[in-house]
């Protein structure tokens, strides 16, 4: 649970910085996205879940490359992809695009919008809704 509450207070750290400059520092997401990698290599590590793991995280940054996701979402992903696994990363990565696509269906809106809101919402619902 205090891993959970971590996470929201970062979500929602990360999620005013890219509202407001629509830019997440990197001395925000990369302590996070340390401790994971510390907590995979501790607790998950295995050699074809790493290759998994890094094959998903060339497809992320090529949804980077493309303009398709930001660095800091990219990011926030692979935390999510090291902390929990491939499995909850997919309900995470779907469920975020999913909320995104309501957003711009009701809000009417072509350009690029502000990501981390959005997986602050995903992250609520999935954890703190029971789906987990």
């Amino acid at each position: 649970m205090m891993v959970n509450l971590i996470i929201t207070i970062f979500l929602i750290l990360a999620s005013f910085m890219d509202i407001r400059t629509r830019k997440v520092s990197n001395w925000l997401t990369l302590p996070l996205l340390f401790g994971a990698l510390i907590h995979y290599l501790i607790m998950d590590f295995t050699v074809v879940g790493f290759l998994v793991n890094l094959a998903v995280y060339f497809i992320i940054n090529l949804l980077v490359i493309r303009g398709l996701l930001g660095g800091a979402d990219a990011k926030v992903f692979l935390f999510f992809l090291l902390m929990f696994g491939l499995k909850v990363f997919f309900i995470y990565f779907v469920v975020a695009h999913y909320l995104s696509g309501f957003y711009r269906l009701f809000r009417k809106c072509d350009s690029s919008i502000a990501f981390m809101p959005i997986m602050l919402m995903a992250f609520l619902i999935i954890n703190y809704g029971g789906f987990l």
